[in-house]
């Protein structure tokens, strides 16, 4: 079929079907070089059937954007659409409908190029759509993502390949589950607003979705907001032997700010990836209500221009927080070179076992890891190795905590290898672990008595330290905002004291 502009007698520009039980089936067939410039689709059907086999579409448009409008009614297992072993070369979006079933496998989507704020591939609201088997491979949309948002969707074995768009997310999902298994995302570009572009997108509701990602390769990605983004209301993520390197994201590579949420990753690989956002911490970052369970998974190579360079949970009401038989190596990031946890809530729990926390750096703070936790008595480390890491303070660890009980004896925790640190290194205090300056000591062994005539001076000098008693040097000045006022506890007026304020310089007062 070729050259068909379609009639404006019809809703329809070749094909029209408002018949319960219908069913159009086309083989072997070959419809091109088509562009109807009426605002009509090709195919207009109702409660009718369609299927595509073995068929080819190329160079199909429609004023109308779409070549198939399919309204059904949503019947459990009642197939309504089904595309098997047939190539897209060049179409406008392929279905737009309602309350669908539908299914496309074993076929090809190419050399699409999109201006139009529609999907680029369908949008069927309240429908649910399966696509197995199938490539979609160099495709530019300037307006829209490839699917539409109000559907439930499962992709298995498809690969997406060399596509450009700008827009919210390639893949947007609202209010509906979405799984991906077997998938392969490569040199995927999307470069809509700032802040606000990524590769996959999903909103929960108050009822819970699923985000289901497992066997899937995610490479050279580069997003202009979180790579995935996921919020809402109830998510519950689970991501299994997945392998995200190489991408480069404004912002984190998974951000979750799902007010409440489960989220599990197991076998995985988090390789080589740059959060490059000043702000967004993490190349993984959760906030809110969580439960997080890491497992058998490594975080290598990763790095973000500010905090966490793995791992960031933040501002989170309610944390329970499982880490177990994984690797952090070589990340980078301003504060916590691997892992960044802050939480001002007390109902929090963190278990670490059997990791290792090696080579990691930061510029400033927690070398391998930063706490900043107001409660760190539910915090319990088993066979834990935190070796070879930098930072400007707490080359192995850093808390910054100014609660005067300090939870952690990590003395006793390294008796009973329960948690060992070993050639950290640190330019100010704490190679293995530190927190923030906490006590002043008079460097002085007249500390009680001093006999002077009025006029002269007293030169005293004390001395900074951190909780762990390590002495606080600061050879970068750091911690020069901080001033020590010395003034005379005496009832009597005459005497006057100058010269009684000073600022913390190179480890002194």
């Amino acid at each position: 079929f070729k050259n068909i502009y379609g009639d404006v007698d019809y809703p329809s520009s070749f094909l029209n079907s408002n018949t319960y039980g219908s069913k159009i089936t086309f083989k072997n067939s070959t419809i091109e070089d088509s562009y109807v410039k009426l605002y009509k689709p090709f195919f207009s059907l109702s409660l009718t059937k369609l299927e595509l086999i073995d068929s080819n579409l190329k160079n199909c448009y429609s004023q109308y954007g779409y070549l198939i409008f399919l309204k059904s009614i949503k019947e459990k297992n009642k197939e309504f659409l089904k595309i098997k072993n047939t190539k897209f070369n060049g179409i406008s979006s392929l279905l737009y409908g309602y309350n669908n079933i539908a299914s496309i496998s074993n076929s090809q989507f190419y050399n699409i190029s999109s201006r139009v704020p529609y999907p680029v591939i369908l949008n069927s609201i309240h429908s649910s759509i399966s696509i197995k088997d199938t490539i979609f491979k160099n495709i530019k949309s300037q307006k829209s993502g490839l699917i539409g948002e109000e559907a439930e969707y499962i992709f298995e074995n498809v690969a997406f390949e060399n596509i450009e768009t700008i827009s919210k997310s390639l893949l947007y999902v609202i209010y509906n589950s979405i799984t991906l298994n077997h998938c392969t995302f490569s040199n995927i570009l999307c470069n809509g607003s700032i802040n606000d572009s990524s590769l996959i997108t999903v909103e929960s509701s108050i009822y819970g979705n699923n985000i289901n990602i497992k066997n899937t390769i995610i490479n050279k990605c580069k997003s202009n907001g979180d790579l995935i983004k996921l919020r809402g209301e109830m998510s519950n993520i689970k991501f299994l032997n997945i392998s995200i390197s190489e991408n480069t994201s404004y912002g984190s590579i998974l951000n979750n700010e799902s007010l409440n949420s489960e989220f599990s990753i197991t076998n995985s690989s988090i390789k080589n990836n740059d959060n490059i956002h000043s702000y967004k911490c993490g190349i993984f970052s959760n906030y809110n209500r969580v439960n997080i369970t890491i497992k058998d998974t490594e975080f290598k190579n990763n790095s973000n221009k500010s905090n966490g360079g793995s791992l960031c949970i933040i501002e989170s009401d309610s944390l329970n927080l499982k880490i177990e038989s994984s690797i952090f190596e070589n990340n980078y990031a301003v504060n916590g070179g691997a892992i960044y946890l802050s939480s001002n809530n007390n109902n929090n729990r963190i278990e670490i076992r059997d990791i290792q926390v090696k080579n990691n750096k930061a510029t400033y703070f927690g070398g391998g890891i930063f706490f900043d936790y107001i409660n760190l008595n539910n915090t319990f480390f088993n066979n834990v190795k935190i070796n070879n890491n930098k930072a400007y303070a707490g080359g192995g660890m850093y808390i910054n905590n100014t609660i005067s009980n300090l939870p952690l004896n990590f003395e006793n925790y390294d008796k009973d290898e329960q948690i060992s640190f070993e050639n950290n290194l640190s330019e100010s205090h704490g190679n293995n672990y530190a927190t923030n300056p906490y006590i002043i000591k008079l460097n002085s062994e007249k500390s009680n008595h001093f006999e002077i005539i009025g006029g002269e001076s007293i030169n005293i000098e004390f001395s900074l330290y951190d909780k762990f008693i390590q002495e606080v040097i600061d050879l970068s000045k750091l911690y020069s905002n901080i001033n020590l006022n010395v003034s005379l506890n005496d009832d009597d007026n005459e005497y006057k004291v100058i010269g009684n304020v000073c600022t913390f310089l190179k480890g002194k007062f």
